[in-house]
């Protein structure tokens, strides 16, 4: 009953994308994830809520390192543990809430990302969190730029280049079955 309802609803949808070209070539393209097009009013409406999740993942940072080293020993350690889950949530959703709404659902790269700053510095959070917001941007940026240089004239959207390049390194993390 549930597939029949989300079909029928889905069918009209698909009708008006199909009917108006340029609204399916946005959607098609938010739908893989890009960074290009986007204008400084759609910035301006996210940058508050941008601000506020990278306020609360630095404020974050403390409880995180004590998460590090379980849940049971960060209660004992004084930790409120509701309050810092709740808090690192918020951030945490902010933040990805935030870079969906200007770029599309680009893949991996906020799964890839930590594990591999991880390997390079010690997993204090407090360098950890501000490496990875810059690491992610500029692999973010280089998956762009090898998307559109690889085969001109076309251009392979960023999400799919993240994928490619993230794929593997979470690949490896599996096939190590360790934790990093």
């Amino acid at each position: 009953m549930l597939d029949q309802l989300s079909m029928s609803t889905a069918r009209p949808s698909r009708a008006m994308l199909l009917q108006d070209r340029r609204t399916f070539e946005t959607f098609r393209v938010w739908q893989v994830g890009t960074i290009g097009g986007r204008g400084y009013d759609a910035v301006a409406i996210c940058m508050p809520f941008f601000i506020a999740g990278i306020v609360l993942a630095l404020l974050s940072v403390r409880a995180l390192d004590a998460y590090a080293l379980g849940e049971d020993l960060a209660a004992g350690l004084g930790r409120k543990v509701w309050l810092d889950r709740t808090v690192i949530a918020a951030g945490a959703v902010l933040l990805a809430a935030t870079a969906t709404a200007l770029a599309g659902p680009i893949a991996f790269v906020g799964l890839a990302v930590p594990h591999m700053v991880r390997r390079i510095i010690p997993a204090r959070h407090a360098t950890l969190l501000p490496l990875c917001f810059g690491f992610g941007a500029v692999l973010t940026l280089a998956a762009d730029v090898v998307g559109r240089v690889i085969w001109p004239p076309t251009e392979i959207q960023v999400g799919v280049m993240t994928g490619v390049l993230c794929c593997p390194v979470l690949v490896l993390l599996l096939l190590r079955g360790r934790r990093m």
